[in-house]
């Protein structure tokens, strides 16, 4: 069986992932071939070829990583030097033999995810398209004031949102921003997006939940304020009023690597403290 081809993500600006990253490197090589060592976090990924993404860091840097591969999407393994670590589970002493196990299988085994398609046109030129595996959110720069934003799916308005802002999060997202704003968490093996409002000025307008076939369109009604489109609260761009914000469900797939039946619930209870007395 040929050797299988990683590549090796990390921020060696930190001191434990630099470490780990030096570590890591001969066991990888003694089971496969590294075709690439990325240490910087705004280093493009596309164009490169491997069978999987080794991410050393939190939820972030598997965040960015996803984000860097663009259209090239490989399965990814994210190894929690971070916080939560709700996407990268794998606590860095289970490092060593969970990448023993999965560089010597036939296979990289994986489950896929949905992804946001988020396509700002514009009034007097073309359009842009971002990706997104947790949110978009929409929101004005400052903090202290609140916008309004118009909803509409499939041409259809549904709402006037008075809020600080908007989140639209996948399934996989919803258990990050969305959780925070009191929106509902969504099994990840679903293909829906979640809209939440973040704290409406009118008690009626709940979160939403729609199929991922729908097409949802935002449009912000301020003139004279400035509105910004965060994706994944990594990439910031700017909605002024005669811009169309498009969000949709993504052409790509997030692959994340798993280990045998991946247990959404037992993840929740450990993560989120979920344990209860049963």
């Amino acid at each position: 069986m040929e050797k299988k081809r990683v590549i090796l993500c990390g921020d060696a600006n930190l001191p434990s992932v630099k470490e780990a990253l030096t570590e890591i490197q001969p066991l990888i090589e003694s089971y496969a071939r590294v075709v690439a060592v990325i240490e910087d976090r705004k280093a493009e990924l596309h164009g490169i070829e491997a069978d999987v993404v080794l991410v050393l860091g939190g939820d972030g840097a598997l965040l960015s990583t996803v984000r860097r591969m663009g259209a090239d999407q490989m399965p990814v393994l994210g190894i929690n030097f971070g916080y939560l670590g709700f996407l990268t589970s794998l606590a860095p002493k289970e490092m060593k033999k969970a990448l023993k196990k999965i560089l010597v299988a036939e296979r990289i085994p994986f489950s896929e995810r949905m992804m946001l398609e988020a396509e700002v046109k514009y009034a007097e030129r073309g359009s842009d398209k971002f990706y997104a595996l947790n949110e978009i959110v929409v929101s004005e720069p400052r903090t202290s004031l609140m916008i309004r934003i118009l909803a509409e799916v499939n041409g259809q308005k549904i709402a006037l949102y008075y809020a600080d802002g908007l989140i639209v999060a996948t399934p996989t997202g919803s258990t990050a921003h969305n959780l925070s704003a009191g929106g509902p968490i969504v099994h990840p093996g679903l293909d829906a997006f979640v809209l939440t409002p973040i704290c409406p000025h009118t008690l009626n307008l709940r979160p939403l939940i729609l199929p991922a076939e729908e097409e949802l369109t935002l449009t912000h009604q301020e003139s004279e304020r400035e509105v910004i489109m965060a994706v994944d609260g990594q990439v910031i761009h700017p909605i002024c009023k005669s811009d169309t914000l498009i969000i949709r469900k993504a052409p790509l797939r997030f692959k994340l690597v798993t280990f045998g039946a991946e247990d959404f619930f037992e993840r929740l209870q450990s993560k989120l403290r979920w344990q209860g007395h049963f």
